[in-house]
């Protein structure tokens, strides 16, 4: 008996030393990657030589607050619709400019020479983010040992360090897309899955039997169902990354895709009895997500008011430009080296 209680003594305790030293190097990890994505963050000295980010740069100096809630969705008239401060052919997605822009305000460095390294460092901490996200993600699906290696491979690539000293939309959707996968994994419940984890670690992802008898349980209610509440988020962060540069709707996809993962992992009697909630839950969270980019992406719609949701013809006229400069339908040099590539040219 006390050989045994020793050996559990020894176990607890060799498990809080592994936590602690995974926590260290992941606190290392996060400390490295924040260094290396604000360090030289005026790179440029005020030269704005990233034609992008000047766009954008120039855009948010012009922009104003709205001085009600009411001014935000009136977008022939509102202060924060660039087509409406002399900036009448914008692609990219408002809610990035709208969070810089408030942020600006509020530190008081909202001018042409200042408001970029607000968005700069903006984007140096959404990437920062990804990164840990990163880590949530492959913790949850395998352990925390790969999880620090996901992390330490986010924190260290060398794309994400580049774009995060840039002030563009880029790293903000990409943020909003990585938390929708990690909502997706949250609904998949592949984290439950034996086969995910690595059965030589019995500490860390000790394997426990469990019963899937083919009996119907109790019918759960619907506000109770597991994956309700994960698909609303996905759904609101989904619009945020729309909100951020429209290519980021095909992600959509994954939660289908993830309720699927989990209806099939099931009993069959289960998978009878909450097949209609997860397809609720699933139509819930599309309208959550179109909710979201309505007030993340209020130009999109005519309005004036939150409830004016016939679509902008200017916003879509706009799109159907930018699709014809990146295809070579319009002489657009910037766009000619992508236009009529294969799919993997880039």
């Amino acid at each position: 008996m006390t050989n045994k209680t020793n050996t559990t003594k020894s176990e607890k305790k060799k498990k809080t030393w592994q936590s602690l030293l995974t926590a260290l190097i992941l606190i290392y990890i996060l400390i490295a990657g924040a260094y290396l994505r604000l360090v030289g963050l005026d790179w440029d000295i005020d030269q704005h030589l990233h034609p992008d980010e000047r766009f954008l740069t120039m855009v948010e100096a012009a922009l104003l607050p709205v001085e009600q809630l009411g001014d935000f969705f009136d977008t022939a008239n509102s202060s924060l619709n660039p087509n409406n401060r002399g900036y009448t052919f914008f692609v990219y997605g408002t809610f990035p400019i709208f969070i810089v822009r408030y942020v600006a305000e509020w530190l008081g460095q909202t001018g042409y020479s200042q408001v970029y390294l607000v968005g700069r460092g903006l984007s140096a901490l959404s990437d920062l983010l990804v990164v840990w996200f990163v880590y949530l993600i492959a913790t949850r699906l395998f352990d925390r040992r790969v999880g620090v290696l996901a992390a330490a491979f986010a924190a260290f690539s060398v794309l994400p360090i580049q774009q995060s000293h840039f002030f563009t939309v880029d790293t903000f959707t990409n943020f909003f897309m990585i938390v929708a996968m990690y909502f997706a994994v949250e609904i998949s419940g592949l984290w439950k899955v034996g086969s995910w984890k690595s059965s030589a670690d019995p500490v860390n992802n000790p394997v426990e039997e469990t019963s899937t008898p083919d009996t119907p349980q109790s019918k759960i209610r619907f506000w109770a169902n597991p994956i309700l509440w994960p698909s609303i988020l996905f759904g609101i962060v989904l619009g945020m990354a729309v909100a951020s540069k429209i290519n980021a709707a095909p992600i959509a996809v994954i939660l289908p895709g993830a309720a699927v993962i989990y209806l099939l992992s099931l009993p069959p009697a289960e998978q009878r009895n909450q097949a209609g909630q997860i397809l609720l839950s699933l139509v819930f969270a599309g309208l959550v997500s179109l909710i979201s980019f309505r007030i993340f992406q209020p130009y999109a719609f005519t309005g004036p008011g939150f409830f004016g949701f016939k679509p902008n013809p200017h916003w879509i006229e706009t799109l159907s430009t930018l699709k014809a400069q990146t295809g070579g339908d319009v002489d657009f040099p910037p766009a000619l080296q992508w236009a009529r590539r294969p799919a993997w040219f880039s």
